[in-house]
């Protein structure tokens, strides 16, 4: 069951500033991380919460970032037989722009029926592993687009500074197992809560290894991940901050 389709605040500029998803191409599986943190407007107020924005299906793994849309996207993800879909990027890409612009209208005509427009400057993302593919879609007008990734990507708060910690150190990750990414891609959801708090927060990560499920860190693992990504920011600051005599 896809669940109601809800509210969708009216401000563009905090929506592309709520949530952050990063996933990496390792060696030999796919991570993905994201944060938790949902907010709900309706009738002028607002309210927040803490969600998981994955969603699995055999052969699928997907979050999403943005409202709405891009949340009934990713359940219409779900809700395809991805092992019916050909491993062929031609027939992926097809399989999620269909899904894309299927839920779109659909979406379109809610918001007529309620005499809202749908707010197009919004970004609307949804982070996809399949057939041991990262792809990018993005639900944008006039016309969705489905892009692979060959080695990292992130979605959410666009003016977040934490991406430079992909751009600067998942280079190469194809050529590092995942389990030594994970910590990067934790990191930096982390960071990029530390900068936006009142729109991203909380942590969840999955692992894809090649040709196998994908495994969700437990509680107590992701809380050993966040002490983990904590001391590196110690040190960091350590680092940063000792004396330099030249």
């Amino acid at each position: 069951m896809r669940p109601e389709i809800p509210f969708s605040h009216e401000n563009a500029e905090e929506l592309n500033r709520m949530t952050l998803q990063v996933g990496l191409v390792g060696k030999d599986g796919i991570v993905m991380a994201s944060d938790r943190r949902m907010w709900e407007y309706e009738e002028g107020s607002g309210s927040v919460g803490n969600v998981s924005k994955f969603l699995t299906a055999p052969g699928m793994v997907c979050c999403w970032s943005g409202d709405g849309l891009a949340i009934h996207a990713a359940y219409a993800l779900r809700d395809l037989d991805w092992r019916d879909i050909p491993n062929d990027k031609d027939a992926i890409r097809d399989a999620l722009r269909k899904a894309a612009i299927e839920t779109r209208k659909e979406y379109v005509e809610y918001r007529s029926k309620l005499n809202q427009e749908v707010n197009e400057a919004v970004v609307r993302k949804v982070l996809v592993v399949c057939h041991d593919q990262l792809w990018i879609l993005n639900l944008g007008f006039p016309r969705p687009t489905a892009e692979q990734s060959l080695d990292r990507a992130v979605a959410g708060d666009s003016r977040n500074t934490c991406r430079h910690f992909i751009n600067k150190y998942a280079v190469n990750c194809t050529e590092l197992p995942i389990d030594r990414l994970i910590t990067l891609a934790a990191y930096t959801v982390l960071v990029a809560a530390d900068e936006n708090p009142e729109g991203v927060g909380g942590l969840e990560v999955v692992t894809i290894p090649t040709g196998a499920k994908p495994v969700f860190l437990s509680g107590a693992a992701e809380k050993d991940l966040v002490k983990a990504c904590r001391y590196v920011d110690d040190n960091i600051r350590e680092r940063l901050l000792d004396r330099f005599v030249p």
